[in-house]
């Protein structure tokens, strides 16, 4: 994918800089004001909420007083670099008269998106990104964007700013010494972009939505479970379905199969989703919502055997560092796996898995062991014991059928991985 814009990035240099320094229904919320705002298009669209009140909730947390007392903030407190991002504070108040934490909270705090649209293939240059705020303090806002036309006015960066109309709406160009910007601001609302398509785009989608209705990118997160998280990333699968078509058309024969076999899915997806939160522990989260009956019959079955819960995790304690568990069928996955193969390169794969997994379990062939394995798999990593070193204690489950009882598969897997210990040992 290509990059943003160089305009564009730096609105998403000021705003991580700023997280640095400081430590359901179509409801008018922030997020939905500004989502409204957003072509159901693009390619994706992070939306961050609330962050003023999840920041004071994270600082106020048992682990930010333990991080804080701890060595490792003593020891980044003396980092040059740290100390860098903590004279930002500084810079802001200077330049823009404004500290990091009121820029967080008044500006920053209610919602941010940012919103991105490729090019199409073969045409990077014409990707449009668009840059929205919707601010608790509507006059601060409004006094930092005078300020920040000031500044970079008197430093030569900003040569003009030219207001313009579309449909009955006000917005700025602003001539730039090395390109444009386009903004509109409405009472706490400002929408920026560096394509003048993209926010005449956005302001046209704000006069046609309906007030009552849900935007249909709210809608998405909503439907993928990442509406209520401090942080979401929405992936529309279908703006970069051409560029994939694109790409096999002209790869190679093995490129060319793997490439095809991954369009199945990919058209099947309706959306993606990426979240992170910290509600009370820190979550993060992937989903995907696809039309399962178009998917190949492996990935139906797998999807199956993941979808139900897994018992390990009542066998894992409440404080573990990192848990994770679910359920894998083996023989499905390795079936979904094959369609992304050459039969040649299959068979490859198969003698190689033979000559080494299945000969040092003593078996014919991998398709011979996969239906003993699993579902059952986890992973849990807990802090040690007080006296002891401080590397953490890890454990890693998986689920082991015995299958023949004359010959069970579960002690030939036991009696390998016992050698490959003592080998290492």
């Amino acid at each position: 994918m290509p990059p943003f814009s160089r305009r564009l990035a730096s609105c998403w240099l000021l705003f991580f800089a700023s997280l640095v320094v400081c430590p359901g229904a179509a409801a008018a919320t922030p997020r939905n004001e500004l989502l409204r705002l957003v072509p159901p298009d693009v390619g994706f669209c992070l939306v961050i909420e609330d962050l003023r009140g999840r920041s004071a909730a994270f600082f106020a947390s048992d682990f930010a007083r333990h991080f804080r007392e701890s060595p490792l903030a003593r020891a980044l407190a003396q980092d040059p670099e740290v100390r860098k991002l903590l004279a930002f504070d500084q810079v802001l108040q200077k330049q823009l008269g404004i500290s990091a934490a009121r820029l967080r909270d008044d500006i920053l705090g209610d919602a941010v998106v940012v919103a991105y649209r490729p090019g199409p293939p073969g045409k990077p240059e014409q990707e449009q990104g668009l840059f929205l705020v919707r601010a608790r303090d509507a006059r601060l806002l409004a006094e930092l964007v005078q300020r920040l036309d000031q500044v970079q006015k008197e430093s030569g960066e900003l040569k003009e700013v030219e207001i313009r109309t579309y449909q009955g709406r006000t917005y700025h160009r602003r001539v730039e010494r090395k390109g444009e910007t386009y903004y509109y601001r409405s009472g706490p609302l400002l929408a920026l972009s560096p394509q003048e398509a993209m926010l005449r785009q956005a302001l046209a989608c704000d006069l046609t939505a309906p007030a009552d209705e849900e935007p249909p990118i709210a809608c998405q997160l909503r439907r993928l479970g990442a509406d209520r998280q401090l942080v979401a990333v929405w992936i529309n699968p279908r703006a970069f379905t051409a560029e994939i078509e694109g790409k096999a058309g002209r790869a190679g024969a093995a490129e060319a199969a793997a490439l095809n076999n991954f369009l199945t899915y990919w058209k099947a997806l309706e959306g993606i989703a990426l979240s992170a939160g910290a509600p009370q522990d820190f979550e993060l989260r992937l989903s995907l919502r696809a039309r399962t009956e178009e998917l190949p019959a492996p990935a139906r079955r797998l999807l199956a055997a993941a979808a139900q819960p897994a018992s390990l995790w009542a066998r894992f304690p409440d404080d573990a560092l990192l848990a994770a568990a679910g359920r894998l069928d083996a023989e499905a996955l390795l079936g979904v796996l094959d369609g992304f193969l050459t039969p040649a390169t299959r068979r490859a794969l198969y003698d190689s898995l033979d000559r080494t997994l299945g000969a040092a379990l003593g078996r014919a062939g991998i398709k011979e062991l996969l239906p003993h394995i699993g579902p059952e798999w986890g992973l849990c990593v807990t802090a040690p014991p007080a006296g002891s070193n401080w590397f953490p204690h890890a454990v890693l489950a998986l689920q082991v059928r015995p299958g023949n009882p004359t010959d069970p598969v579960d002690q030939a897997l036991l009696s390998a991985l016992h050698s490959c210990a003592m080998l290492a040992v």
